[in-house]
């Protein structure tokens, strides 16, 4: 427990008797220590209750009552940060309900809360994270990214989770519909940077947009799977992106040089070309006897 006492008392200076030493002066001087002790929400598994008290004290001349503050860095209400960081953490990434997390908090720190409590804490740490992701939303909106949606469920009714990632940031919207107005909020209506993203009409406003790789790779797959003139051209298209993540790997992790990268890709290029030019000739060659082929009737 911790009594905090007022460092200073306010005084009405015009009510001192004459000839007080501290006449004229606005504050007096109380010589008394404001204890300091840290809040901490949980550690190790358990609480650790911090307890202050604010203590009033009287000036004797003038009667004007000052209450102690609380000093920079203790929390406000009945919770520290840190617990209720995790019970946000919970409710939101975790997707937990309120009485099991009322359970939970029993269980694990012996603290007994009301899910009301519960739901103020998740409002509290809304309003903290506003300002945060803003900045984070306008961080997206100037930086190459990789778009994408998914159903989700919110209110008992069918929405839309949608995110955009960055090498440093990832911003989520939920949003009720799938269309290009969200994905026009979260990007701005004037995004000229790069964004990878398949092939939904959502994104076809976007000026350069990169069709994602694992989508292509499903289509060079398709190709394949078909069995028919085109699986040649899917499987020299797959291995290629194959070499290509390859490389691309080894120059992300630092295993190889950005110019001999380029050097060994020139090389590639010019050795491609050529089975690249002899792939095509022969499709070629296929669809050319398929159409001259005759077709035989049946009497």
């Amino acid at each position: 427990t911790s009594s905090v006492l007022p460092i200073r008392i306010r005084h009405r200076w015009r009510s001192t008797p004459r000839g007080h030493p501290r006449r004229g002066s606005p504050e007096l001087l109380v010589l008394v220590a404001q204890p300091f002790t840290p809040h901490v929400s949980e550690k190790s598994g358990t609480l650790q209750v911090a307890d202050f008290r604010l203590h009033r004290l009287m000036c004797p001349n003038c009667g004007t009552k000052t209450c102690g503050q609380l000093s920079a860095g203790v929390p406000r209400g009945a919770f520290g940060p840190r617990l209720q960081a995790v019970l946000s953490l919970l409710a939101g990434a975790y997707r937990l309900g309120k009485r099991p997390i009322q359970s939970l908090a029993a269980d694990l720190f012996g603290l007994t809360i009301s899910t009301g409590m519960v739901c103020k804490l998740e409002r509290a740490t809304s309003d903290s994270l506003e300002t945060p992701v803003e900045e984070l939303r306008e961080y997206v909106r100037t930086r190459d990214a990789g778009a994408d949606e998914t159903s989700w469920r919110e209110n008992r009714s069918k929405a839309w989770l949608w995110v955009a990632v960055t090498r440093v940031a990832t911003v989520f919207t939920i949003a009720s519909s799938r269309g290009a107005k969200v994905i026009r909020d979260m990007l701005g209506e004037n995004y000229d940077r790069v964004l990878t993203s398949d092939r939904w009409t959502a994104y076809t406003w976007i000026k350069r947009r990169q069709l994602c790789w694992a989508h292509l790779r499903r289509d060079f797959q398709a190709m394949i799977d078909r069995e028919n003139c085109g699986s040649e051209i899917g499987k020299s298209l797959l291995e290629r992106s194959d070499q290509l993540f390859h490389w691309w790997h080894r120059v992300r992790d630092g295993t190889l040089g950005g110019r001999r990268y380029k050097t060994y890709r020139i090389y590639r290029k010019n050795l491609q070309c050529s089975a690249d030019s002899e792939t095509t000739r022969s499709f070629r060659m296929r669809q050319t006897v398929s159409s001259s082929t005759p077709v035989r009737q049946s009497a």
